[in-house]
């Protein structure tokens, strides 16, 4: 069951995938409807993104804050240790 407030996302989204399916019949050009179904994409993912619940706060830092802080303090460490660890499939 579909929760009240959350009926116009579903509305919305549901829209936006009835039109994703009926391109191909009202646009015949790829170029055009490849243009059209990105700029389709990218607004269903706007619009899930603006509209979605918060979600809870975590009582404190987890594992994934102290990541996120180390790879802010030295970015291209980071990624240099993060690449070598994707590429050799450690991890």
């Amino acid at each position: 069951m579909i929760d009240r407030k959350d009926a116009p996302l579903a509305a919305a989204l549901g829209a936006a995938s009835f039109t994703w399916y009926a391109m191909p019949d009202v646009v015949r050009s790829r170029g055009v409807r490849t243009l059209l179904k990105g700029l389709l994409l990218a607004k269903m993912a706007a619009l899930y993104a603006l509209t979605r619940p918060p979600r809870p706060e975590t009582n404190g830092p987890d594992a994934v804050d102290e990541l996120l802080s180390a790879a802010n303090e030295a970015p291209g460490r980071a990624l240099a240790v993060g690449g070598s660890r994707w590429a050799w499939g450690s991890g």
